[in-house]
């Protein structure tokens, strides 16, 4: 039953000592288990879960459990105990609403007792409270909906105050046909405001707009004689590449046969095979770099180079022994 210590939780609150984690009773005195709704019966069972969690002090997972049951059996005890959990974890503002919601609750009900001790629990809060005063963009566009952490918000002309927990909360605006906004925006200090202006939103329709004019300008600014510098370039930067390669071999071809050989007379046959190795290398290295220079020399001239509107694409680039050619129609 929802029934237990609330006259602890009331002396409690009276007293303006801390939050006392106590079960309130019932709305009404408790019908017969059968004569009960399934609703009624599940939010009981959720509510003593709760309780038996904020006895060892697990207000983490006590809180979800109260929210439950008052969701499936409305009450106001039930909204003074989740008061008390939010405030056991710091959540000041998810409190400061709970006990409000409770306030109200009891005084439809004619709970002036418990009206009372919400009323006390809010005072005690309103100096620790946060608050974010959101406030439209100025030209806001048809229905348009502002959620702050998931939750909708009341939009009008005006700016709207809201109360919030301790930590980061994100700000969502949008509105059919247009852009979503989103904001992270950092709760201040207890007591404090901070102003957040809403930014206007984009239409779906320039964004569209902007994506075609994107697609049609999407092909290579480049003209047929740039892509031909560029591809020569690679070219020559690969011969410059591949010929330090091969000057680094001959180098130490030479090196490891001078263990065999005097000047260029080699009498050993490992001497003469190092030796070959060497030159073989080294040749490579003189037309891998020949090669790398005339096409690095080519490119720029491609590239710098005024030669007739590029008004074409075909162009042929080709390697030929210690050269590069190419032909284009430009």
């Amino acid at each position: 039953m929802k029934s237990n210590f609330f006259f602890g939780l009331l002396t409690a609150s009276w007293l303006g000592a801390g939050a006392a984690h106590a079960q309130v009773p019932a709305e009404s005195p408790v019908a017969p288990a059968e004569s009960r709704s399934p609703n009624v019966v599940e939010a009981e069972r959720r509510f003593n879960e709760a309780v038996a969690h904020m006895d060892a002090k697990r207000y983490d997972a006590a809180c979800p459990l109260l929210k439950q049951s008052h969701a499936l059996d409305p009450s106001s005890g039930t909204l003074l105990n989740l008061g008390d959990c939010y405030e056991q974890l710091g959540s000041t503002g998810s409190a400061y609403r709970a006990f409000e919601e409770a306030r109200e609750l009891a005084v439809r009900a004619g709970k002036s007792d418990r009206a009372g001790v919400a009323e006390i629990r809010q005072r005690r809060l309103a100096p620790l409270l946060r608050r974010l005063t959101l406030t439209p963009p100025a030209d806001p566009p048809p229905n348009l909906a502002i959620r702050v952490d998931g939750e909708p918000l009341a939009v009008s002309g005006a700016s709207s105050e809201l109360i919030v927990d301790p930590g980061s909360h994100e700000v969502v605006a949008s509105a059919p046909g247009y852009v979503e906004s989103r904001l992270s925006v950092a709760a201040p200090e207890p007591g404090q405001t901070t102003l957040v202006r809403v930014p206007s939103l984009t239409p779906l329709s320039s964004v569209t707009s902007a994506q075609n004019e994107g697609e049609r300008g999407g092909s290579s600014p480049l003209g047929g004689r740039q892509i031909a510098a560029i591809v020569t370039g690679g070219v020559g930067v690969v011969g410059v590449v591949v010929g330090s390669m091969f000057g680094l071999r001959s180098q130490s071809k030479h090196d490891d046969s001078d263990r065999y050989c005097t000047g260029n007379v080699c009498s050993d046959p490992r001497g003469v095979e190092l030796m070959n190795e060497a030159r073989s290398a080294g040749n490579a290295s003189t037309v891998s770099f020949v090669v790398g220079a005339v096409a690095l020399g080519t490119a720029a001239t491609l590239w710098f180079l005024e030669l007739p509107s590029d008004s074409g694409t075909a162009t042929q680039v080709g390697l030929g022994p210690g050269a590069v050619h190419w032909r284009g129609a430009w």
